[in-house]
């Protein structure tokens, strides 16, 4: 949860640095909350960071720069790639363990994939509404579930499998479209129009579709992302893209705001 935070913390300071003024001070934010975030060990909030802010300002590039930006991740990959066939695949786990003290699985995503495997198994037996809303984590599937696989589980570790198992595909398709319809308004509307906060919250809703494929944080209802999620998809719905947003608008890309 605390490198959850980090991470929209990260994501906030990059666009007030991008905005200004005081673009030292919020660089300043940003790199602490990138450290921070890093210091939490959580390999899936700092992976969906970066690719929610690169994908942002992949929309904001032109046409020429996502090709050399496309060309150099592929680069980078080959390079990776071949790097990777000399010296072996076991520096990259340790590194990729981020300090953790957990046993390099990348196969299973530290016991993800086999966990998963047995909820779904669970979310076929009621393969049209689920189990309802906090219904499917009683005491006794947590225990069962726990013992199979032999650590302590309480939830699904991926929002998509919480939501298929609390609300059957019906739920899970109209999850799945509400982030995915987000993310495309928030980019036509805002992206377009220069609309700084429309970019931010389309940004935190990336991040909301990235994480969830390895973490549950985005539907627990408990938590600062699901609030985070809820309020983005309000402000992208039904704020962002009203015609009395005028003042709201402003250049994306490092633009200094007049301070009175």
């Amino acid at each position: 949860e605390q490198g959850v935070n980090c991470a929209l913390a990260a994501i906030a300071s990059w666009y007030l640095w991008q905005r200004g003024p005081r673009r030292a001070f919020w660089l300043g934010s940003l790199v602490v909350a990138i450290v921070l975030t890093l210091l939490t060990k959580s390999r899936t909030a700092f992976a969906s960071e970066i690719v929610a802010l690169a994908l942002t300002q992949m929309w904001l590039m032109p046409n020429w720069r996502k090709w050399v930006l496309a060309l150099s991740m592929a680069g980078s990959l080959l390079a990776g790639t071949v790097w990777l066939q000399y010296s072996g695949v076991l520096h990259v786990q340790e590194w990729t363990q981020m300090g953790r003290d957990d046993k390099p699985d990348q196969q299973s995503l530290t016991g993800r994939v086999p966990l998963w495997n047995e909820l779904l198994d669970f979310a076929a037996q009621r393969p049209v509404l689920g189990y309802g809303y906090g219904g499917f984590w009683t005491q006794d599937r947590v225990l069962d579930v726990s013992e199979n696989q032999r650590w302590g589980v309480s939830a699904a570790h991926s929002a998509y499998v919480e939501i298929l198992l609390a609300l059957g595909p019906i739920g899970l398709c109209l999850y799945a479209a509400s982030l995915l319809l987000g993310i495309g308004r928030a980019r036509l509307s805002g992206i377009d129009t220069a609309n700084w906060p429309l970019a931010f919250f389309g940004t935190v809703q990336v991040f909301c579709l990235v994480n969830g494929v390895a973490d549950s944080e985005s539907v627990n209802v408990s938590s600062f992302l699901c609030f985070c999620f809820v309020l983005s998809l309000t402000y992208i719905g039904f704020v962002g893209t009203g015609s009395g947003n005028a003042a709201a608008r402003r250049p994306l890309l490092l633009t200094k705001v007049p301070v009175e």
